[in-house]
């Protein structure tokens, strides 16, 4: 009647695997959208080059207001979301 008991996992010690370290995921939108944001700046950024050895300096000025919007957008959102998050607890 005392039958022993087996264990859940048949495989020896050795033949077990160790977890896998996280790795991060990424979704084809997310990838699709920093390649938009890196295109429009690498646009954005020959624009400032070119228009920087014409020497005019009001296209300048607005071409790197261009460069530094996507970034400046990026920090702002992450703050606000970090707010309500904090807000939340």
């Amino acid at each position: 009647m005392n039958r022993p008991t087996r264990p859940l996992d048949n495989r020896t010690p050795n033949q077990r695997r160790a977890p896998r370290p996280w790795q991060p995921r990424y979704s084809l939108s997310g990838l699709l959208l920093v390649m938009l944001i890196f295109c429009i700046m690498g646009a954005a950024a020959s624009y400032f080059v070119q228009s920087t050895r014409l020497g005019r300096g009001y296209q300048a000025a607005f071409i790197a207001v261009t460069l530094v919007a996507p970034l400046l957008l990026l920090v702002i959102v992450s703050n606000v979301a970090s707010l309500l998050r904090k807000r939340r607890r």
